[in-house]
């Protein structure tokens, strides 16, 4: 999802996006130049994903801790799950007032 109203940026943008062949993370700039990273099983990107993040966004990017994932295939989920989460959290940050980054809590 990406704010229209703001046209050439990538300012409230979330993003599922597929890397290393077999891997999904997510991807979300709420913040001017910054994408924070969610990625349930790497704890740093390599040259190629990074690349890869980086052409939508045009921003330094930034990993985000969230819960790691159990299983070898189970990344297409935690990153529908931490889309979701993320957008859940926003949308309530909205409703109360009070609109920021937002952060995933680890379980």
């Amino acid at each position: 999802m990406q704010d229209k109203s703001i046209k050439g940026s990538t300012r409230n943008a979330l993003q599922i996006i597929h890397v290393r062949e077999n891997h999904w993370v997510v991807a979300a700039c709420f913040q001017v130049k910054v994408v924070g990273v969610y990625d349930s099983i790497y704890s740093s990107l390599g040259q190629t994903s990074a690349a890869t993040i980086q052409t939508p966004f045009r921003c330094s990017l930034s990993m985000v801790p969230i819960q790691k994932q159990m299983g070898g295939s189970d990344s297409g989920l935690f990153a529908i799950a931490s889309a979701t989460a993320i957008e859940f959290r926003r949308d309530q940050a909205r409703k109360c007032g009070s609109v920021g980054s937002p952060t995933m809590k680890e379980q």
